[in-house]
Parts: C-alpha cells; sequence; structure tokens
C-alpha cells in the first residue's frame, strides 16, 4: 500500500503532470467563457484570448498553443464548427507564440504592458482570420480587412479588459500550482 502511495504522490507532483492539468483547466474556463460571453451576443468580445495569452507565459508555448485548439475545437461544437476553425486555430495558436516570448520576464512586467498585448492580438487574431480573403486578391483582402476593423477593435477593448480582469487571478492561481 505505501509503494502505491508514493508512487501516486510521484506522478502527482511531476511537473509534466501539473502543467497538463493546469492546461486542461484553462482550456475548459476558456472555453466555457467564450460559449458563455456568446449568449450576450457582443461580437468578438469573449475571454478566450486572455486566457490563452496567459497559458503561454505562464507554461510555455506548447501548453499556449494547445489550450488555442483546445478553445477552437471545444467552444465551435456548441457555436458552430465551419471552414473558419482551422483559421481560429492559426490565429490563437499566433496570439500563443508570440506571447511566449514574455514568458522569461513577464513576472517583471506591469499589469498594463500585459493588457496593452491583449489589445494588440485583437488585431493579430483579426489579420490571420481575415487572411483565407487574400485568395480573392489584394484589393478585396483590403476592403475585408478594413470592413471588419469594427470588430477588431471589439476584440482588442475585449482582450484588454479581460486581461485586467484575469490576469491577476488567473497567474496568482497558476503560481500556487506550480510551487
Amino acid at each position: 500500500m505505501q509503494a502505491v502511495n508514493t508512487g501516486f504522490q510521484r506522478i502527482v507532483a511531476s511537473p509534466l503532470i501539473r502543467d497538463i492539468c493546469i492546461a486542461i483547466s484553462l482550456s475548459a474556463l476558456s472555453i466555457f467563457g467564450r460559449i458563455l460571453t456568446n449568449q450576450f451576443h457582443m461580437p468578438n468580445i469573449q475571454p478566450s484570448t486572455a486566457i490563452i495569452m496567459i497559458a503561454s507565459i505562464t507554461l510555455g508555448m506548447r501548453y499556449g498553443i494547445a489550450v488555442a485548439v483546445a478553445t477552437a475545437l471545444g467552444s465551435n461544437i456548441a457555436l458552430g464548427h465551419g471552414p473558419w476553425t482551422m483559421w481560429q486555430i492559426c490565429a490563437w495558436g499566433s496570439v500563443a507564440i508570440a506571447v511566449s516570448f514574455l514568458k522569461p520576464v513577464y513576472k517583471k512586467l506591469p499589469i498594463y504592458v500585459l493588457v496593452g498585448c491583449a489589445a494588440l492580438t485583437g488585431y493579430l487574431y483579426g489579420f490571420i482570420v481575415s487572411s483565407p480573403v487574400w485568395a480573392a486578391g489584394p484589393q478585396a483582402f483590403w476592403l475585408y480587412y478594413q470592413a471588419g476593423l469594427l470588430f477588431d477593435t471589439f476584440h482588442a477593448v475585449g482582450n484588454a479588459a479581460f486581461m485586467g480582469m484575469l490576469a491577476p487571478i488567473l497567474l496568482r492561481a497558476v503560481h500556487k500550482v506550480k510551487l
């Protein structure tokens, strides 16, 4: 019995298992948050991008990308899958890659820097999700992209607001679990 208990404690204490559990929890929170905020009919205002950013800067790029993929696939079960799902994965994955470079320094950054980065990622996301229209030609792409800038701005403002609200809570929670 002692051997089983020791083995179980070793598995639970494993940094790999711990980080996977944190990533799964952040994925579930992101999926639920995206589905919940969709009920209020606020275009592009949802917590997913901020949560993906938090996963990437605390756990690393691979986990950030995993949360991005889980968010797109999981939330689109309720919201609807289509060709846009692949582009959502690419866009949120790109956000995870971009902010992962903050991992070594994010503990020293003031919250307003993370909030500003979150706002910028709204435009990065919108640009990538709009990129399939490039197949119709550059002029069609720029017209399409300009038409969607208001929605990208909603996304940017929502990202900034959710990062400001969630970062203090989730960063502290992730650090407590990682200790």
